[in-house]
């Protein structure tokens, strides 16, 4: 990143700050692993008046659906799956119709659910006691009933992602976090 281009992006996030546009951000551009560019301005915790710092972590939320529907897509490329296959064959103890197929999930045309909120997100130092498996399945025996049928029309749902992360851990036997950071180059702590 040359110079010009780096103070390009620094007044453009500059301003999206100042002139708020948002209360803080982390930005960051890496070449082999190797930073190139950092900017970090902008309040983490408005209540406390926390700082945005290098080391401040942030959710992800759905972005991470951008890397899920990669994934899939790379296990379907590999011929591990097929979007056509039913959803059903890659998992366990699943409560819905067994006609819904992973292309379902991805479009957002299963049928499932979305309950508002879902807490899944926890902190990074309750990782370690964090079970995935008993947290969907919480999750699914909660909210087994489908709004509408498979392929009837479109419905946002994060359980279709939160699924799709299982059927991404059952395929390629990795966990969910780990497949992501070998197969996508993308940064995930």
């Amino acid at each position: 990143m040359g110079k010009a281009s780096e103070n390009n992006a620094k007044e453009f996030l500059e301003r999206l700050v100042t002139k708020n546009k948002t209360p803080g951000l982390q930005y960051l551009v890496l070449k082999n692993g190797e930073p190139l560019f950092e900017y970090v301005k902008g309040f983490a915790e408005f209540e406390t008046s926390t700082p945005i710092i290098t080391k401040t972590f942030f959710n992800a939320c759905s972005v991470t659906k951008t890397f899920t529907s990669l994934a899939i897509m790379q296990l379907a490329e590999n011929g591990k799956l097929k979007l056509s296959d039913r959803a059903a064959n890659y998992m366990d103890n699943y409560p819905f119709s067994k006609q819904i197929t992973i292309q379902q999930f991805l479009s957002h045309t299963s049928g499932l659910p979305n309950p508002i909120p879902l807490r899944w997100a926890h902190l990074h130092s309750e990782e370690a006691s964090f079970n995935s498996d008993e947290f969907v399945q919480s999750v699914l025996l909660k909210h087994s009933n489908l709004k509408h049928q498979p392929g009837e029309k479109f419905a946002y749902s994060n359980l279709n992602y939160l699924l799709l992360g299982k059927i991404i851990e059952n395929v390629s036997g990795m966990e969910y976090r780990d497949y992501i950071n070998q197969n996508i180059s993308v940064l995930m702590l």
